[in-house]
């Protein structure tokens, strides 16, 4: 037995290498990938807020956009804004366009802000208010396959009346040129 050579490692040894190595891997994997699903999740909700901003400015800034009333509404869909911030969503596909946007309610003297901002799988944040979108989770905020009627079917901004929470009565239609009644 002079002539063996013990020098390599047995194949027990091996194997409880590879147990440990795959309980390792089994655990950091799901950990790794809900870090990355995070990550992208702040970012559709950071989108929204931007969105929201943007919203605010254009409708405070612009005097030729209908001034709501009480009870009023006015929606401001994503293709409206010549942004091209908004061209991809954190996963590399398009934001959708025609279901993206933000509904601006008066009730009083204050104003509220809903948002909606999709990709084009339907992945996206569906906030109701601002407060929403500053404290609930992302996880809580963005969802996917949001599949749903939204109440804006043409390129612009519409003035609703508003009804009750979610009802609205379409009153007026703009365009990136001027006002249309509707």
């Amino acid at each position: 037995m002079k002539g063996v050579n013990n020098k390599g490692f047995t194949l027990i040894e091996l194997l409880a290498a590879m147990v440990i190595l795959g309980i390792i891997l089994g655990i950091a994997v799901p950990r790794v990938l809900d870090a990355l699903r995070d990550s992208r999740n702040r970012e559709y909700v950071e989108d929204a807020k931007k969105l929201i901003s943007l919203a605010e400015y254009k409708y405070r800034s612009d005097q030729n956009l209908y001034q709501v009333q009480d009870n009023e509404s006015i929606i401001i869909r994503l293709d409206y804004f010549d942004n091209s911030e908004f061209d991809n969503a954190p996963n590399n596909k398009p934001y959708n366009k025609e279901k993206s946007y933000v509904r601006i309610i008066k009730l009083g003297t204050d104003y509220h802000y809903d948002v909606i901002l999709l990709d084009s799988d339907g992945k996206g944040v569906v906030g109701k208010g601002r407060d929403q979108l500053f404290n609930l989770t992302p996880k809580q905020l963005v969802s996917a396959n949001n599949n749903f009627d939204q109440p804006v079917h043409s390129s612009g901004i519409w003035v609703l009346t508003y009804k009750t929470h979610e009802s609205f009565a379409a009153k007026e239609y703009y365009t990136k040129d001027g006002r249309v009644s509707y």
